[in-house]
């Protein structure tokens, strides 16, 4: 449908989740979670299937029952927690009654307590072709700040291919569904595990501040995309050279992200302080969105997609999806390049 420029077609023109939460057919009050699961089928890195679990930072003790739950047979894809706020200029389809909820005692009667609901949105990251490459431009950062960490992604050549239809993974879509199921089931069977989760839109309200949990889980997800590269092209269908230049920057970030684990683990002023009461400090704040750049990045230099092309960017390193401008995100990467020769 045309719509016209300036206007958001999900709000002016809403379908799916979105419109039904403007008509809601059952008391918005009653629901308990709310899971999106968008999109699926992709590997992520072939080899390693993950799926990233964004929104768990709103709802206290969410993360920790998901992980209790998740499934630990041979094959199951692995989660990855991140937080909503990496990917704030991207929508979802439950952000009406999460992220970006606003009471209107009109549609929901009366407003929802905390702000929202509770809820977690996974996606797997075969961004090449998810949506035609839209978010290719993640691979300009990249290039132009790279050269700050030593990984020369300037040379590399990134691809995205055309989003065709049934085009996800048909093993990896069954991998992750034959994973969700069970995580799903627990929770529909023994609904009381629900019942004292409480959302918190704190984590959405002005400027984001990533707190030590952020910082626990973005070690997390370094340590396993490092593991998933150290496969080798032949499984992973990420030429060589592009997985050198990711290996460098994750071993980079990794020593980063001890350093800011080690000082607060160690310092007696924090001691017995939740991880997500603690805010670490400015370098960490440029840094943490920086992960949602890479995970997604490394798809766009696979090379298993025959129909792939060759995606020629501005270089201008400029991104609608990743929530930092140009400058804050030349300062994230001088500081690990600085982190670096620390070490030296």
């Amino acid at each position: 449908i045309p719509y016209p420029n300036g206007t958001d077609p999900c709000k002016n023109y809403p379908i799916g989740f979105t419109a039904w939460a403007q008509k809601p057919s059952v008391e918005l009050q009653k629901l308990r979670l709310i899971v999106d699961a968008d999109p699926l089928g992709a590997p992520g890195v072939a080899g390693s299937d993950f799926m990233a679990l964004l929104g768990t930072e709103a709802t206290p003790g969410l993360q920790a029952l998901v992980q209790s739950l998740w499934p630990t047979f041979p094959g199951a894809t692995q989660p990855i927690f991140a937080n909503r706020n990496y990917a704030a200029t991207n929508y979802d389809d439950v952000d009406p009654l999460t992220a970006h909820y606003v009471c209107d005692p009109s549609v929901t009667g009366q407003c929802l307590e905390g702000g929202g609901v509770p809820y977690m949105w996974i996606a797997q990251t075969g961004f090449q072709r998810y949506h035609g490459g839209l978010m290719a431009d993640v691979t300009d950062i990249l290039a132009k700040y790279g050269g700050y960490v030593g990984a020369d992604f300037a040379s590399l050549t990134p691809y995205y291919a055309l989003d065709r239809l049934a085009a996800s993974n048909p093993d990896a879509l069954d991998r992750a569904a034959s994973t969700l199921q069970p995580i799903l089931r627990a929770l529909a069977d023994n609904t009381t595990r629900l019942h004292g989760l409480k959302f918190n839109s704190t984590p959405y309200e002005g400027k984001p501040k990533y707190t030590l949990r952020d910082a626990m889980n973005n070690k997390a997800v370094v340590t396993y995309l490092v593991a998933a590269l150290s496969k080798g092209s032949a499984i992973t269908h990420i030429p060589e050279d592009a997985t050198a230049a990711f290996q460098r920057l994750l071993q980079i970030m990794s020593l980063q992200l001890d350093a800011t684990l080690a000082y607060y683990k160690y310092n007696p002023l924090y001691r017995g302080k939740s991880p997500d009461e603690i805010v670490p400090g400015v370098v960490f704040q440029t840094l943490a969105p920086l992960i949602f750049a890479v995970t997604i990045g490394i798809d766009f230099y696979s090379i298993a997609d025959p129909n792939r092309q060759v995606y020629n960017g501005s270089a201008s390193a400029v991104s609608p999806f990743v929530s930092l401008p140009d400058a804050a995100l030349e300062s994230g990467f001088k500081s690990l390049g600085e982190m670096e020769y620390a070490k030296l």
